[in-house]
């Protein structure tokens, strides 16, 4: 038992002068790290916000009460050269408590950017650093913005077509606003800024032949310090779907056309726009038969849309298939092949003398009115309307309908 306590009273000896010794080598060691400058127990950076812009930021540091901060620095890297370093002083604008430093950097080069906050003491003794990431905007990112787009737009007959109400597309979170600038009937160039949250705009008196041009205004950030525009589209005014003036179509008869006056009424009753006179009814079983209509216009123009107006109480006897052929310049474009013969091969001829085929589909029947979308953008001046069949086989007349075109104007 003697022996046991001297053991224990022996080790326990140890254990203090190893103890000793330990602490002795922390504080030597501690003494060395604040002595070198490097990182220490100083009070780091809180939180940071920041708003950029053109190579800029400005910064929000919030910095803890302790006395000894005097100073502090920023560190970042641009395009993997040296690190840059920018130290700002600390005046503290209260008596205790934390404070806010604002810091503003320029000549920041655009793109993400990590900055390293740290704040300092007297001796050059650093804290831990806080790490902020952001982008810094400029050139590129301007660069790469685009204009609102326009989804379509309409005009009114009742102002001559001069006054035109523009859909745009949805505008995206970033945009502001848009400026689009036109020229006037009287030459005189108009602009009309749109905000973000309005759809539709009217532009009055516009001249068509003259390009417009749309440009938006961006801001990347909600507190960015700078707003940047899109490039600049210039276009003409997007085409506008109109019908055309049945006033100046008049017929052009051509070899194996059907005559202007057969049966019932005049075939030009078929868009004369008369209400109750629906168009013609061709006596004797002649199918299939075509006409050719002059649409009167200057220009060749895209069609758009076909339709047929019922013919009640008629509706056996209107037209089921049925065929829109057309062709900008009617110069050698007759054919010789009678359709009722060899269909295939009035096709084949019509083809080689430059006609092309708009259309080709079947009616519904009993539907008041029958519309049909032209995909084909061939321009054209002439039309061609051929006439297959009707819904009631047994009967040999065909009610045309009265007839309307839409164009691309």
């Amino acid at each position: 038992m003697k022996y046991a306590k001297l053991y224990f009273r022996l080790c326990m000896s140890v254990l203090c002068v190893i103890a000793l010794a330990s602490c002795e080598n922390t504080e030597e060691t501690f003494a060395e790290f604040i002595q070198g400058g490097t990182i220490s127990d100083i009070g780091g950076p809180i939180t940071v916000t920041s708003a950029a812009g053109t190579e800029r930021v400005n910064f929000k540091l919030v910095i803890p009460a302790d006395p000894r901060i005097v100073r502090g620095a920023v560190e970042w890297t641009e395009g993997g050269t040296s690190p840059v370093i920018q130290e700002f002083d600390v005046v503290r604008t209260g008596e205790s408590g934390a404070d806010t430093i604002d810091i503003v950097l320029t000549g920041v080069q655009e793109g993400i950017q990590q900055f390293n906050f740290t704040l300092l003491d007297s001796l050059g003794n650093s804290s831990k650093a806080l790490r902020h990431t952001r982008p810094i905007y400029g050139a590129i990112y301007e660069s790469g913005l685009l204009p609102r787009r326009i989804d379509h737009a309409a005009a009114f007959a009742k102002t001559g077509y001069d006054s035109v109400v523009i859909k745009w597309s949805i505008a995206i979170p970033e945009m502001i606003e848009s400026t689009l600038t036109y020229t006037d009937l009287d030459g005189i160039e108009q602009q009309i800024v749109v905000p973000k949250d309005v759809d539709t705009t009217q532009l009055i008196r516009y001249d068509r032949a003259i390009p417009f041009s749309v440009v938006s205004r961006y801001i990347p950030e909600p507190n960015a310090l700078n707003t940047y525009l899109s490039i600049s589209a210039e276009d003409f005014f997007p085409k506008v779907i109109l019908p055309l003036d049945k006033t100046l179509w008049s017929l052009e008869p051509l070899n194996n056309d059907v005559p202007e006056v057969s049966g019932t009424f005049n075939l030009n009753h078929a868009w004369d726009g008369m209400a109750g006179n629906y168009g013609a009814t061709l006596g004797g079983d002649v199918r299939p038969h075509h006409f050719t209509i002059d649409l009167g216009l200057s220009e060749a123009v895209q069609l758009a849309e076909f339709s047929w107006a019922g013919f009640p109480p008629f509706t056996q006897v209107e037209v089921r298939a049925f065929q829109v052929w057309g062709i900008d310049d009617i110069t050698g474009a007759e054919t010789t092949v009678d359709i009722a013969t060899d269909r295939d091969a009035w096709e084949a001829e019509m083809e080689s003398k430059g006609w092309t085929k708009l259309v080709e589909n079947i009616r519904v029947q009993g539907q008041e009115d029958y519309s049909t979308v032209i995909s084909n953008t061939t321009q054209v001046k002439f039309v061609r309307i051929v006439i297959v069949d009707n819904f009631l086989p047994s009967s040999p007349d065909i009610a045309w309908g009265e007839i309307n075109i839409n164009a691309f104007l």
